[in-house]
């Protein structure tokens, strides 16, 4: 699949270099670093998380019909939905092996999921106010401001591109069709950037931020093990 996607890219990269026209390509491009580097960094960061969120949204209500489609989100909403009633497992009944969908367990206490608390448990939040399809997309959200927030520090001489490339984060297919569902790859990458964010703004000198990276770190660790126990020490240490 990865190298299917390279050809894909190279060929789409050689016939648009043979077919546009160049200077007006270059014309373009000089006009929208103009316009985009106008607005303040707040603003713009504003902006794209809008822009993910509404277009995950949209995509939850009008594509997905507001259903979670793979058996990741539905093994965690309904052990979110016993969490968010009080009870760590789901009761065993007369057929247990019917409840053994993939990802799920059964354990002393009754069925679970097999899936970390961090998600789990804002899941369960969400399930305990009435918006439980609202996590992915305000996930999504998050993930994208907080890239437009983090780019300049990270590239500050560098402020078109960094522009571009947060314009790019929102309007990925890939952030907005998994912000449309509710899978812990989304919350663990807001988390991933919120890690990143206040690291950059901890080298400042600020301890407040340095504790705010520490717990992002803790939340994506209990999120997705593997991916932040790896990024939280890239992201903080690099």
């Amino acid at each position: 699949l990865a190298w299917w996607g390279t050809v894909v890219t190279l060929l789409l990269a050689w016939i648009l270099t043979r077919f546009l026209p160049a200077r007006r390509v270059r014309s373009l491009g000089r006009h929208f670093m103009r316009r985009h580097t106008k607005p303040p960094l707040a603003l713009y960061s504003l902006a794209m998380a809008l822009v993910t969120g509404t277009l995950a949204v949209l995509t939850s209500r009008f594509l997905y019909l507001g259903f979670f489609t793979n058996v990741d989100e539905i093994a965690s909403m309904l052990h979110a939905r016993y969490l968010a009633n009080g009870l760590l497992a789901g009761p065993i009944g007369a057929a247990p092996e019917a409840w053994l969908i993939p990802n799920t367990l059964m354990v002393a206490q009754g069925w679970v999921s097999h899936f970390p608390p961090t998600h789990l448990f804002a899941m369960a939040g969400f399930t305990r106010l009435g918006i439980p399809t609202l996590l992915g997309p305000l996930s999504a959200a998050a993930l994208s401001g907080l890239v437009a927030l983090s780019l300049p520090r990270l590239l500050p001489e560098r402020v078109g591109l960094t522009r571009l490339c947060a314009l790019v984060v929102a309007l990925c297919p890939f952030v907005i069709f998994l912000g449309a569902g509710s899978m812990s790859h989304v919350s663990a990458a807001a988390f991933a950037v919120a890690v990143l964010y206040a690291g950059l703004r901890a080298r400042e000198g600020s301890p407040g931020w340095s504790l705010m990276a520490g717990a992002a770190v803790g939340l994506m660790v209990a999120d997705r093990p593997l991916i932040g126990l790896v990024l939280g020490s890239v992201f903080t240490l690099g």
